[in-house]
């Protein structure tokens, strides 16, 4: 072989090995794609590969748009509509993710996925007749009939329809034995019908098929722990932050499992990671403060009682307890200003024991104080408790 030849063997072999050894990066298939539309800005094929690859990336505005591109050259590209019902429920707006869904198995009946898409958004919106509906029509096609089984028996389930749901979740299971989600479904309803054994096996079933699954390791926490069995709990939950850090209500089991372990800090530590997560949330300020408060961090304490009142104006062991700190700093005030709420709203939720409570300790602050009832005459209150004498 002539030296030139040589060469370009060795070229070859060289091209053919980096191509056997690396993949095109997100980057590179972007690139290709926006050319792909550059070129030919009418071709709807590549217009909706490029919304895909958008949709996979979460970028759901630049996805949005090249479907609505499509729509707008050929209005009856049904896979174009069930990209838009995808980018919708990404977005949370789940009218219009129906409507996307709906246009597209209008266009294309033969297109089971939005059928299934469908029967979901239905579920999510709490039209649970509609759902099923649906996922029937669904099961009878014989498409990924598992799933659709189980989302089947989740719909009868939130309708209220215990034994349809069951036997929903057992036909997906025979279809699919390592079925996890029908294995935790399961002992969901087991474990409301209180029969705790049932539970246990089928949320073990679940963990043994998939040990990443999230609901199922929450689940098992929660059955452990009506158990009594703290540390067990405790150890499921851990596992379940493992595969989703930042679930809010698993954050809260945290807190409430290390508090009960007499780990404050810890609990603390999970209850402000939980309150970052979901800051909307009244009782996890008021649990941030209640342990702020017993590790003897009052200002912190004061700082998030006030953030549950911002929250709920009418969470009325918030303004007891702070009326508690505001004594301990020795101003009157706020002190008796908060126990005064306190106690309307104690008496409104009919809590005879804590309005008994407030009231003993506005009778020793007006006399600590010398203040009366009438001086706080314009206190601003709830709208719950605005009406009641006081």
């Amino acid at each position: 072989m002539s030296l030139p030849h040589i060469l370009l063997a060795l070229l070859l072999a060289c091209c053919i090995g980096i191509t056997a050894c690396s993949e095109p990066s997100d980057r590179d298939i972007l690139e290709d794609l926006i050319s792909d539309v550059n070129d030919e800005p009418d071709n709807l094929k590549a217009r909706f590969k490029l919304g895909e690859f958008y949709l996979s990336k979460k970028q759901y505005l630049k996805a949005k748009d090249q479907f609505s591109k499509v729509i707008e050259i050929d209005p009856t590209f049904s896979r174009a509509h069930r990209g838009m019902g995808l980018v919708y429920h990404a977005q949370k707006r789940l009218n219009d993710a129906e409507k996307s869904f709906k246009e597209a198995f209008t266009l294309d009946n033969g297109d089971t996925t939005s059928l299934i898409n469908l029967g979901s958004v239905n579920l999510e919106l709490n039209r649970t007749s509609r759902a099923i509906q649906y996922f029937d029509i669904a099961v009878k096609r014989d498409v990924d009939k598992a799933s659709t089984l189980n989302n089947l028996g989740a719909a009868h389930h939130k309708k209220g329809e215990i034994e349809e749901a069951i036997s929903n979740w057992k036909a997906a299971l025979k279809i699919k034995p390592d079925f996890s989600d029908a294995h935790n479904n399961l002992g969901v309803v087991y474990q409301e019908q209180q029969e705790y054994n049932k539970a246990l096996r089928q949320f073990k079933e679940a963990l043994k098929s998939n040990p990443h699954n999230f609901k199922a390791h929450y689940n098992l926490g929660i059955l452990l722990a009506k158990g009594g069995k703290i540390k067990l709990a405790l150890e499921q939950w851990l596992a379940g932050k493992k595969t989703n850090p930042n679930d809010a209500l698993l954050l809260n089991q945290l807190g409430w499992a290390y508090e009960k372990l007499g780990d404050k800090n810890k609990a603390l530590e999970e209850y402000i990671h939980s309150g970052k997560v979901d800051p909307y949330n009244p009782e996890v300020q008021f649990h941030i403060g209640r342990l702020q408060e017993e590790l003897g961090r009052h200002e912190l304490a004061v700082k998030a009682f006030k953030n549950s009142i911002n929250l709920d104006p009418n969470h009325a062991e918030s303004y007891y307890r702070l009326g508690l700190l505001y004594e301990g700093y020795q101003s009157g005030k706020n002190a008796i200003s908060n126990m005064i709420i306190a106690d309307l709203l104690y008496q409104k939720n009919r809590d005879k024991v804590m309005a008994e409570k407030s009231e003993k300790n506005l009778e020793t602050y007006y006399a600590k104080y010398k203040l009366t009832r009438k001086d706080f005459a314009d206190l601003p209150l709830p709208d719950l408790v605005r009406n009641l004498p006081s």
